[in-house]
């Protein structure tokens, strides 16, 4: 058996071509089709057979009635854009505010995070990657002399590799999705550039998207991170429309905030999470995806910020009030997906703006989903 060992990008997006996305309906655009429209991107297509979503009418029970309350306050708030709610394969709830519609691809931000992660799952069990407590550059050429190469694949996982500390949201600097965007700039470029150590491997967290991408880059260099996720992930969910996901110059995927998908496909995707994690897909595969839902750092005074006090393995976990059952996918400007992985229950939010005072009501509704 093999051992396992144990804002938010997008956030202030102020920058040149996208100056105005963080203000109001701009930013709604954007996060609601625009973006798939607006960068150089990797297209996956629909699948052959797709994942069939039945709608489903709650009955009018009293805790039916108190998650529909929860719901319909997420819902109307003035920052949500959509909203798509499941049991199992069954949708409980799914509304939408314009420009958000069933067929708009909706920018997942640093959800996407999660999903570099999870695909990490694949190389693994595969023994591509022999063990998580291995440095980086034991795979990687690219990330040796790095302080990602440097550092165990778990720290990495974890945000606790030793990398700088980033002054720009998660980002190197301000300006760079536009760089990468525009082809001045590569995401190995920037893991180059940023590459010094100067905070406690294993010890201090620390929110950064390099760490994502170094995920990336070690990846490639075991098969290929766009190969690992397109087989063993994305051509399993079932897709109903196209996904996308921002790339370089060099067709790098964007790990730090890539992944683009409609509503109900990322719904999908938070149900194959969930097989992957109950064992549906292999045992191994479902070791380490309870590894990456398991506590392993605390994320300090992002918990202000975000809502949640705890970090598995680019997961957000235990979020300030409720049960603290399930794992958490979480982006810039309110990006949501809450997944209770035994009972399939789930919470899949899109929304714009700042999430300030607001990330209340949507613990409440994934809390009042789980106690229905």
């Amino acid at each position: 058996m093999k051992p396992i060992f144990s804002l938010l990008f997008f956030g202030l997006l102020h920058i040149v071509s996208f100056a105005q996305i963080d203000r109001g309906p701009p930013r709604a655009a954007f996060v609601s089709g625009g973006a798939a429209q607006g960068v150089p991107k990797q297209v996956f297509e629909p699948a052959a057979v797709v994942r069939p979503l039945i709608s489903k009418q709650l009955e009018n029970t009293f805790k039916n009635r108190t998650l529909q309350n929860a719901i319909n306050e997420l819902a109307n708030l003035d920052t949500t854009l959509s909203l798509v709610v499941l049991e199992g394969d069954s949708i409980i709830h799914e509304s939408y505010r314009s420009p958000a519609r069933p067929d708009t691809h909706q920018a997942g931000f640093s959800m996407t995070k999660s999903v570099v992660a999870y695909t990490l799952a694949f190389p693994f069990c595969e023994d591509k990657i022999v063990s998580l407590s291995d440095n980086a550059d034991v795979y990687s050429a690219t990330l040796k002399n790095t302080v990602y190469g440097d550092a165990s694949i778990e720290n990495i996982l974890t945000m606790r590799s030793g990398a700088p500390k980033s002054s720009a949201y998660g980002l190197s600097r301000l300006s760079e999705p536009n760089e990468i965007w525009d082809g001045k700039y590569t995401l190995v470029q920037f893991l180059k550039e940023f590459s010094q150590k100067s905070m406690k491997p294993g010890v201090d967290f620390n929110y950064y998207n390099n760490n994502t991408q170094a995920l990336v880059e070690l990846m490639n260099s075991v098969g290929g991170f766009e190969q690992y996720f397109r087989k063993n992930i994305i051509d399993n969910i079932g897709l109903e429309a196209r996904a996308y996901w921002m790339k370089d110059r060099d067709n790098n995927l964007y790990g730090g905030s890539g992944l683009i998908m409609t509503a109900r496909d990322w719904g999908r995707l938070a149900l194959y999470f969930a097989d992957m994690h109950n064992g549906n897909v292999s045992a191994c595969v479902s070791k380490y995806m309870k590894s990456a839902t398991t506590r392993h750092a605390e994320t300090g005074d992002m918990v202000k910020s975000v809502g949640f006090r705890s970090y598995g393995y680019q997961t957000w976990l235990n979020p300030i009030f409720g049960s603290g059952k399930g794992f958490w996918l979480v982006g810039a400007g309110g990006q949501h997906i809450a997944i209770e992985p035994f009972s399939k229950k789930i919470l899949v939010l899109s929304s714009h703006g700042s999430m300030h005072g607001r990330v209340d009501y949507v613990i409440k509704a994934f809390s009042a989903l789980l106690d229905k």
